[in-house]
């Protein structure tokens, strides 16, 4: 998933995200939640470059429901 925010004046891109997530549930509506979260998860970005979010269920919410456990910046 791909996450685009324009300034509405200039239509200048002031934020981007891409989200990736892998696991075994063929259900495409099961990622939504988890990709939103994790391109949401620094926002707003203090600084542009990588990052790697590990999420997990929230164990007193819905079994669906993700929180944030990890949030580590990615040397490219």
């Amino acid at each position: 998933m791909t996450l685009r925010l324009l300034e509405a004046a200039s239509g200048k891109e002031v934020y981007k995200v891409t989200a990736t997530s892998r696991d075994r549930d063929a259900d495409t509506d099961h990622p939504i939640p988890w990709l939103v979260k994790s391109a949401l998860a620094q926002f707003p970005f203090a600084e542009y470059g990588a990052w790697r979010v590990k999420l997990r269920r929230d164990a007193a919410a819905d079994k669906q429901v993700p929180r944030v456990v990890t949030v580590k910046r990615v040397d490219q």
